[in-house]
């Protein structure tokens, strides 16, 4: 009995024992998931608040996707190219750009849509965007092809190189683009990601990780507060750092280098989603762009630099009595001094011209431009890079080359082009855009869609501007900018810029002084940044105090007609459809104003056209005599 009740009181102990070991190892191991459970929570919640952070700024902070829906609501599905796609490049200043000109998604079958992808070339400075040769080559395009419905969609950015333009490539095949053009090369050196831009301080190989966190919410809040914006100082102010970059240097290599890799990181974007690709090489003024910098052979000594100096300027005295022959020998002479100094090829080439040698001119203006130490211009061997590129990717089959360079060579009136196709260093003048409106429109036509180029069908430079609603102020414009680039460094400090800014200048005041006073009073009265963003609305306005509604009706319907993607044009026109009391003409602009409108601006012309419905109620028609 003893042994049983022992072992009895045994059992319940080593039970007791038992269950209060099982209890504790259950308590540890609670006590274990606590602490990791606390541990994670401890590690991921700076996470998790970063992530809840980050989505609530993509909700109320800036739109960073290239393509965007033009309009909140949006139920026609009409998108846009994001106009503040530039941001994270250069965000110490606006890089203007792409246009936000509307598209439907998903496309119609009749639609053939072409994206021009570039620089400021592309966007159209010193023009403005929808005049400019995308646009012109459009119309070019619809007369060819009447069948088709052509859509051509500007993607230019002023400023950028080929850095952005990889990152854009990676986005655009969402619009659905049936061709991608790229003209681009001019600002690989001093475009955000180029060796001797100050918008690449931390260096080219770190630089596209920064603009990837630029476009994150977070990003874009850090650097919003982190950098100011100055609008007043000129782009090319702010972006050249060096501008003594010699053709032997490491930093050209390292460009050449950089866009050789991005053309061929974009030829693999495009071909990858199967878009065909043409790929322009660039051209610039050659002729009437002097050097803006001329680097000396460091071995040289006083006084050779001294020689070689006089000699520059006794063949600009003999070019302005036209004495050429002694021109050409003093050139020469210098030359011989010092053979890599762009200032003596460029005088020399001018001495080519004057004695009709044209094809040695033409060499000499091409190597001014490349010994020019100060890299606004693309160098030569950049359009060897592009037939490099392009031959490697003759696999895909869908890659093309237009020589843009070769073709204004070939119908320059110059020796090589220049103020017939510019208006300073590269940027085109209306006959410029004009002409690769058409050499691109027959391009297109020949090489992508494998139709006939009927010459009896290009339009007349009257209908194409008649077309796209060019008007005088246009020019007026764009001569005033490009002559204020002019006054800026660097451009101020080349030999030559003052007589070209005078050109510049005279064929302005030519063009203002056609202008009726009343249009030439609004459009001078007014903001030189407005003038110079919205010309047509100003010299609108104007003529709307002045109360010549009929003439301002003119410009708000032109304005209209040229960005049916902004409200100004239909503001302006109901304004002028309200003085004349038709009523229902006011309405209906106020309402197309609406459908484009941003969601604040949308309920201010909501008030405005409520306003007005019981005045078009009570009258018969909806219009008064």
């Amino acid at each position: 009995m003893k042994n049983e009740a022992g072992s009895s009181v045994n059992e319940v102990a080593v039970s007791t024992s038992s269950s209060t070991t099982v209890a504790e190892r259950r308590q540890s191991r609670r006590t274990r998931r606590r602490k990791w459970a606390f541990r994670g929570l401890a590690v991921g919640f700076p996470f998790f608040a970063l992530f809840a952070i980050n989505w609530l700024l993509s909700v109320v902070g800036r739109e960073s996707r290239l393509i965007i829906p033009a309009i909140t609501p949006n139920p026609h599905n009409l998108f846009c190219l994001n106009p503040d796609f530039e941001w994270p490049y250069f965000p110490q200043q606006l890089l203007k750009g792409p246009e936000p000109r509307h598209f439907v998604l998903p496309k119609s079958n009749e639609s053939f849509r072409i994206v021009v992808v570039g620089e400021s070339s592309v966007q159209g400075f010193p023009y403005l965007t929808e005049v400019c040769f995308p646009r012109q080559m459009q119309c070019q395009l619809e007369r060819q092809d009447p069948t088709r419905h052509f859509e051509v969609l500007n993607a230019g950015i002023v400023g950028v190189n080929s850095f952005t333009f990889v990152d854009l490539l990676r986005e655009l095949p969402q619009c659905d683009p049936d061709l991608v053009i790229l003209y681009a090369g001019h600002n690989e050196f001093y475009g955000p990601g180029g060796v001797a831009s100050n918008a690449t301080t931390i260096g080219p190989w770190l630089f596209p990780a920064v603009v990837a966190f630029r476009r994150t919410p977070i990003g874009d809040l850090l650097t919003t507060f982190s950098v100011s914006r100055s609008p007043d100082q000129q782009l090319a102010v702010q972006l050249a750092n060096d501008r003594g970059i010699s053709i032997n240097s490491p930093q050209f290599q390292a460009a050449e280098r950089s866009y050789r890799e991005n053309l061929s990181a974009i030829v693999h974007e495009t071909q990858s989603h199967g878009i065909p690709l043409v790929v322009c090489s660039v051209a610039c003024n050659l002729r009437d762009q002097s050097p803006l910098v001329s680097l000396s052979n460091d071995k040289l000594s006083a006084d050779q630099v001294q020689a070689r100096d006089r000699y520059i300027v006794q063949a600009q005295e003999f070019l302005q009595v036209e004495d050429a022959e002694a021109a050409l020998r003093t050139t020469n002479l210098a030359c011989a001094i010092d053979a890599g100094h762009a200032m003596s090829e460029f005088r020399r080439a001018q001495a080519f011209e004057a004695l009709g040698k044209n094809g040695e001119a033409a060499q000499s203006y091409s190597r001014a431009r490349d010994l020019d130490g100060c890299r606004f211009r693309a160098p030569s061997s950049f359009q060897s890079i592009v037939r490099e590129v392009i031959e490697t990717a003759n696999d895909f089959g869908r890659v093309f080359h237009l020589d843009v360079a070769a073709e204004f060579g070939r119908e320059s009136a110059f020796p090589a082009p220049g103020r017939d196709f510019f208006l300073e260093h590269v940027h085109f003048s209306f006959d410029g855009h004009a002409t690769l409106a058409r050499v691109l429109a027959r391009f297109v036509t020949e090489r992508i869609l494998e139709r006939e180029w009927q010459v009896a069908l290009i339009p007349t430079p009257g209908e194409c501007q008649l077309e796209i609603g060019l008007c005088e102020l246009d020019h007026i414009r764009a001569l005033t900018a490009a002559q204020g680039l002019l006054g800026t460094a660097p451009f101020n400090g080349a030999p030559d810029a003052v007589q070209q800014a005078a050109m510049l200048q005279q064929k302005a005041k030519e063009l203002e002084n056609l202008l009726p006073s009343k249009i030439k009073q609004a459009f001078n009265l007014s903001s030189m940044a407005k003038s110079m963003e919205h010309p047509l609305v100003v010299v609108g306005e104007g003529l709307l105090q002045d109360g010549d509604v009929d003439a301002a009706l003119e410009y708000f319907e032109l304005e209209s007609r040229r960005r049916p993607f902004l409200t100004y044009g239909y503001k302006g026109l109901a304004r002028c459809f309200e003085r004349r009391r038709n009523i229902r003409d006011a309405v209906t602009c106020l309402t197309k104003a609406i459908n484009i409108a941003d969601n604040n601006e949308r309920r201010m012309l909501i008030e405005v056209r409520d306003s007005m419905l019981p005045l078009l109620q009570s009258k018969i028609g909806g219009s008064a005599p």
